[in-house]
């Protein structure tokens, strides 16, 4: 509520528009304004107009109602006239004046006109109360004898006004007025003379600020007090249009100067610069919007001024603008970071790339190509540490059959579970390829015939007892493979022999029935056994 009043108050919105120098010219008038009227009031400085007035008026009135009582035998009103209007001309304040006998006053003033009336005396009497007289209004009685014949009212001209335009024309408004309007105006021109004198910007020379001003950096100088002494072409340029009047303001009372600086003065580099007698410098200031709205970057340095005898005296501050610097890094960055993006982007398609180029698009197993790369590291890996190769050649029983039945689609997602079931029974390090149609080959390196046997014999079981439910095919006839294992050191082995013998092995099983895994060498009775059986 107080600051809405403040807002529509006419004497603050004026003093809001006045200059610092026309608000301080009219409180300087104000207070010599209450001093006078102080004075006024404990030593009397403006006469009294009422004390001065009554007695003169009392005087008229006596005067006035002696004259009366003189002529008032002859009852003549035109004599009795003429005394009363010879009284109004030596007293112009006198406005109407009325005569009443003893028995028109006893029976009421309102009920029986006067015996006379001069004026208008019904709007300059009021009648006393008390029928005691008033400044404006005074009665005196009239004597006839020893015994009252009535009285004569007088109604004067009120002593104070009673309307704005009367008051107006007193005497001590008029004064306050003039001393108002003409002290005010003196006041001014007194203090414009005056703060010229006390101007901090005279502190420097003129030759000083014209040689600052070339300067392409932007410079301020403030005082020990924290006031703009200084501020150079370049920083009037940095600053917002309604900020470029700086001097003789304080540093911490500048918005654009201080908005992220943070609230405590103490912190700002000029008081620290002064306060610990070295340069302070803020690489990464963000100053205020300049005038045409841009936040500007800046290096800040505040260096301290120090005399000859080591006494602080201000403090020089430079403003390094950077901001296109700043935004051609930024730009830079983005561009780095939209480079290094496309990077991985390329990378990622290379690997995808080589991932397609490399891997069978149906399985995801290793194609034949990449298969014999990868073999000729395994090798060399299984040299040097003198290891066992093994080759497990794996074939899924009877896969004509589903195409036939169940169409191409099915049989795609026959081989999709094989690919997987085999590669959860390999290591990180063996290598699982997909030979052709339904054929896979799994290499193993460092491992035994036995375990080799082994971990195919798993594989062979997870095919058998998952992948029909993995399918998810009612209709469909049970999911098996058959294998064959064959293990060569590697110093005697080629990886087409390899292949071969293990091959020789997963035909042996199919021979012996399927779903089973055979090793190479077979035993005599196997060989005895797998001839006798119809191919």
């Amino acid at each position: 509520m107080k600051s809405f009043l403040r807002s529509i108050n006419p004497f603050s919105l004026l003093a809001r528009r006045m200059s610092p120098l026309g608000r301080l010219a009219v409180g300087l008038v104000s207070l010599t304004v209450c001093l006078l009227l102080m004075l006024d009031f404990t030593l009397g400085l403006f006469p009294d107009r009422v004390a001065q007035a009554k007695p003169l008026r009392q005087a008229v009135a006596q005067g006035l109602g002696a004259q009366v009582a003189l002529v008032l035998p002859s009852e003549s009103k035109t004599l009795v006239s003429d005394v009363i209007t010879q009284a109004q001309l030596r007293t112009p304040e006198l406005r109407s004046v009325a005569i009443r006998t003893l028995a028109s006053q006893s029976a009421g003033a309102g009920n029986m006109p006067p015996w006379l009336e001069i004026g208008d005396h019904a709007k300059y009497w009021e009648a006393p109360a008390n029928d005691r007289s008033t400044i404006n209004s005074i009665r005196v009685p009239i004597m006839a004898g020893a015994q009252q014949w009535g009285v004569v009212e007088l109604g004067f001209e009120p002593v104070t006004p009673k309307t704005l335009f009367g008051w107006l024309k007193e005497p001590v408004i008029l004064g306050i007025l003039s001393m108002g309007t003409l002290g005010g105006l003196a006041f001014y021109l007194y203090l414009r003379r005056a703060l010229q004198f006390l101007d901090p910007t005279n502190a420097v020379p003129e030759r000083v600020r014209a040689a600052f001003d070339t300067l392409s950096e932007g410079l301020m100088v403030i005082d020990t007090k924290g006031l703009v002494v200084l501020v150079n072409e370049a920083m009037r340029n940095l600053l917002p249009a309604n900020q470029k009047h700086l001097n003789g303001r304080g540093a911490a009372s500048i918005p654009w100067l201080t908005e992220s600086l943070g609230a405590d003065p103490a912190l700002y580099p000029w008081s620290r610069a002064m306060r610990e007698n070295r340069v302070i410098t803020l690489e990464a200031f963000v100053a205020g919007a300049d005038s045409k709205g841009q936040k500007r970057h800046l290096v800040l340095k505040a260096n301290p001024i120090v005399d000859n005898r080591e006494q602080t005296r201000g403090c020089i501050l430079t403003f390094d603008d950077v901001t296109q610097l700043q935004q051609v890094n930024e730009k830079l960055k983005a561009t780095l970071k939209a480079l290094e993006t496309s990077k991985a982007e390329v990378q990622n398609k290379a690997v995808e790339l080589q991932r397609l180029a490399s891997r069978d698009p149906l399985t995801g197993c290793l194609n034949r190509r990449s298969f014999f790369e990868a073999l000729d590291v395994m090798r060399k890996a299984a040299g040097d540490k003198q290891q066992n190769l093994t080759f497990v050649m794996c074939d899924v029983d009877h896969f004509k059959s589903f195409n036939d039945r169940f169409g191409h689609a099915v049989g795609d997602q026959v081989l999709q579970i094989m690919a997987k079931l085999l590669q959860e029974g390999c290591r990180e390090s063996d290598l699982l390829v997909r030979m052709g149609g339904e054929e896979f080959c799994i290499a193993f390196r460092g491992m035994s015939l036995v375990q080799a046997r082994e971990r195919a014999e798993r594989i062979r079981q997870s095919i058998e007892t998952r992948a029909c439910v993995m399918l998810g095919n009612p209709q469909a006839q049970r999911i098996t493979a058959s294998f064959g294992v064959a293990t060569l050191p590697v110093a005697t082995v080629e990886p087409k022999q390899l292949l071969e013998l293990a091959d020789q092995a997963l035909y042996a099983s199919k021979r012996g029935g399927r779903n089973r895994v055979t090793t190479w060498p077979f035993a005599q009775e196997q060989e005895e056994e797998f001839d006798a059986m119809p191919v």
